[in-house]
């Protein structure tokens, strides 16, 4: 492998680290944020947030990632004060340290797309500088400038001491040299004790090497880290390591009486450094672990952070239990079983076989259905992963949108760990961004409005998502004033939406009109909302997944908006149906029932749509070949005829079919071509005879025959010619 090959790897690796490592940072300052009005942020807090970025400065550090490590160092120095007791972390702080973090998001993203993070230094000076501002005149700023960030990148210190005396340096020698004499003694007895003389020498190496870092001996510093490094590593457990630490830490013993200078220490410093590298097969990110944990906190605790940072060995290195693999892998393996799914279902379905009657193939047929199903459900659940980072980016969300709103709000979440195909946690982010804000914008009232209502003058929003057959099912409930039905009505009507007053439509029908291209009842555009176009978003991203958006209001109580989503965009259940000469799939999900063309009455509404009528309620009944504009599927209607009832929520319109075929799992295969952008079909499926069937498009029909929706629109200019 090249060295350009293996950087594009190490790459790779460190910006999904990177991501992670923000998303857990943004939490622990949002968790830090609640604390500002009680008994303020607890030490364990800061120290977290602080390792954070740290460690988000060590690893860009050994990347050469110069912008990332100034903006984290500043950021690092700035809490390292607050761990000192020097500042107070309150409001102004979390706002810079959530704004470097956003800073170091779109830096990982310049990476992503160039492998560097050079060229943004200007934006970088600027929140450099709004952090120094934060500190007290009296306090240094940290060193940043002409300093090299590496691997063993030390950590900056507290109050820095600008000068030594000669009594603070012959203690520090006497001290020094007691304490490695101590370590030194836990190392003999290694083999009798393994466990108790790790603890106690990594402690006393954590105290070294803060002292130094203090002292400004940056050298020593290296050392005792390094020493602390290789004694947390599995090879120590063997007693293996023992042999060179003592050995190095015996020369910076007979080398302390050359203190001031460093140069004895810094090739010591070099050599464990070098060793640690090989130790750890050159690896970089569970080195900069050990580091951060055992060298930079000395109220956590140096052994528990070991054991944590590196893997448990027996004999040799642990086997690791998961392996990151590309998404591009997962998307061709996933094609391939699909197509796996399709040459069963056509051998097993051949008609040459349909007259063979043994029980041995027959049992071998089930077998090979059997382990065909079975790869089918694995790969479908290596794409799944929870939903609990697109979840955790609303908490920030809803904390920026109070901010600039002026409202007070709280979300809640729920279901987090409700698992989804990637794909469609990544597609889902987008909707629910716009549905935040209009809960926040447009839902919450403001303090002032909620006291005099009787609430809460914090607005709540509830986040929550759970399974329900082959959906996941995903809900935002604020506690606000609700719809306004009046004033939706009113700029309904103002745009020429509607007919007439509108008055006698259902909710349901009005709450419909807030997801068309350019509505808003906002009297201002501001840079939350107002534009008109969160909601249209909303339902095309959350219709290309082949789901549906619910809308439920009440008055002073809140409105919820229930997305329902498909667990996976890749294989549905589908009922197949032919009319005239063309198969088609309809989502199982959309179907609300089957019913005997011959057994229903019809009626023709005011626009000479055609209707059926049950339990005295209409829906209207369409011919998809005359719809759709498609040659081939012209249904014959007679007595065999069937309807079938499909429907989002309470809307639903009637298919015409000639035959149905019987359920199956359907494969998706997207439509290409002339055809790609189809309107009422949204992809495909091969059968088990061979024959294409098309799948049908439930949302695209119910919305373009619903009330109100198609008005204003020339449905025969959208629609695409499909021959078959």
């Amino acid at each position: 492998m090249d060295s350009n090959t293996q950087r594009q790897e190490i790459l790779a690796d460190y910006i999904a680290d990177m991501r992670e490592l923000l998303d857990t940072t943004e939490r622990l300052l949002m968790n830090a944020e609640q604390h500002f009005a009680g008994a303020g942020i607890g030490k364990d807090l800061l120290n977290e947030i602080f390792r954070s970025f740290h460690t988000i400065k060590g690893t860009s550090g050994f990347l050469e990632l110069t912008t990332i490590v100034r903006v984290a160092h500043q950021a690092e120095a700035l809490l390292d004060h607050a761990r000192s007791g020097v500042l107070k972390f309150e409001r102004e702080m979390g706002d810079e340290l959530m704004a470097v973090c956003d800073m170091i998001r779109r830096l990982i993203d310049v990476v992503e797309e160039t492998g560097s993070d050079k060229g943004h230094e200007d934006a970088a000076d600027s929140i450099v500088a709004k952090l120094k501002g934060l500190l007290p005149e009296n306090l240094a700023p940290a060193p940043e400038k002409n300093q090299k960030w590496g691997l063993f990148e030390p950590l900056p210190p507290p109050p820095v001491v600008s000068s030594i005396t000669s009594e603070m340096l012959s203690h520090f020698k006497t001290s020094a040299g007691e304490r490695i004499q101590n370590v030194l003694i836990e190392l003999k007895n290694w083999p009798e004790n393994p466990d108790g003389a790790a603890e106690t020498s990594l402690n006393i190496l954590t105290g070294l090497a803060e002292n130094c870092a203090l002292l400004e001996f940056p050298a020593m510093n290296r050392l005792f880290t390094a020493c602390s490094a290789l004694l947390a590593s599995p090879a120590a457990a063997a007693g293996e390591i023992t042999i060179p630490v003592s050995a190095a830490l015996e020369k910076a013993l007979s080398d302390l009486e050359s203190l001031p200078g460093e140069d004895r220490f810094a090739d010591a410093a070099a050599q464990m450094e070098k060793r640690i590298a090989a130790e750890h097969g050159g690896g970089h990110a569970a080195v900069h672990d050990v580091k951060q944990d055992v060298t930079q906190d000395p109220a956590h605790d140096p052994h528990e952070a070991a054991a944590n940072a590196w893997p448990e060995e027996s004999g040799q290195h642990a086997e690791r239990q998961d392996i990151r693999i590309a998404t591009s892998k997962l998307d061709i393996m996933m094609n391939l079983v699909g197509e796996l799914v399709i040459a069963e279902s056509l051998v097993t379905h051949h008609k040459d076989l349909q007259g063979i009657v043994s029980a041995d193939y027959f049992a071998t047929a089930r077998q090979l259905e059997k382990i065909v199903r079975h790869m089918q459900e694995v790969a479908l659940s290596m794409r799944m992963v929870p939903l609990t980072t697109v979840f955790q980016r609303m908490t920030r969300l809803t904390r920026d949108l109070s901010r600039k709103s002026g409202k007070l709000a709280v979300l809640h979440i729920e279901g987090e760990e409700t698992e989804v195909d990637k794909t469609i946690a990544e597609r889902i982010a987008d909707p629910l961004v716009h549905i935040m804000r209009n809960c926040v914008d447009h839902g919450l009232e403001t303090p002032e409005e909620r006291r005099a209502a009787g609430k809460d003058e914090t607005g709540s929003i509830m986040l929550r998502a759970g399974q329900s057959g082959g959906e996941v099912h995903i809900s935002v409930q604020d506690d606000g004033h609700g719809l306004n039905r009046k004033k939706i009505l009113a700029r309904a009507r103002e745009k020429g939406l509607i007919d007439g007053s509108g008055d006698d439509m259902p909710d349901e029908a009005v709450w419909e009109l807030i997801f068309l291209p350019g509505f808003t009842t906002a009297e201002k555009v501001t840079d939350i909302s107002g534009r008109g176009v969160g909601m249209d978003v909303v339902r095309k991203n959350v219709a290309l997944l082949n789901g549906r958006v619910d809308v439920r209001s009440q008055p002073s109580k809140g409105t919820q908006f229930v997305l329902r989503i498909p667990l996976t965009l890749a294989i549905i259940e589908g009922l197949v149906a032919r009319i005239g000469s063309v198969h088609f799939a309809i989502p199982t999900t959309d179907i609300f029932k089957s019913i005997q063309y011959s057994s229903l009455n019809f009626t023709t509404l005011d626009r000479g749509d055609r209707a059926a009528e049950i339990n005295g309620q209409f829906f209207p009944v369409i011919t998809l070949g005359d719809l759709l504009n498609m040659p081939g599927a012209h249904e014959t209607i007679d007595e065999k005829s069937i309807v079938v009832q499909v429907g989002q929520g309470a809307k639903s319109v009637g298919i015409i079919v000639d035959e149905l075929l019987g359920n199956q799992s359907i494969v998706v295969k997207p439509l290409t071509g002339l055809v790609k952008n189809s309107q009422g079909v949204s992809g495909c499926t091969i059968l088990g005879d061979g024959s294409v069937a098309l799948i049908v498009d439930v949302g695209y029909l119910v919305n373009m025959i619903s009330y109100g929706t198609a008005k204003n629109q020339d449905v025969s200019d959208s629609r695409a010619r499909i021959a078959i």
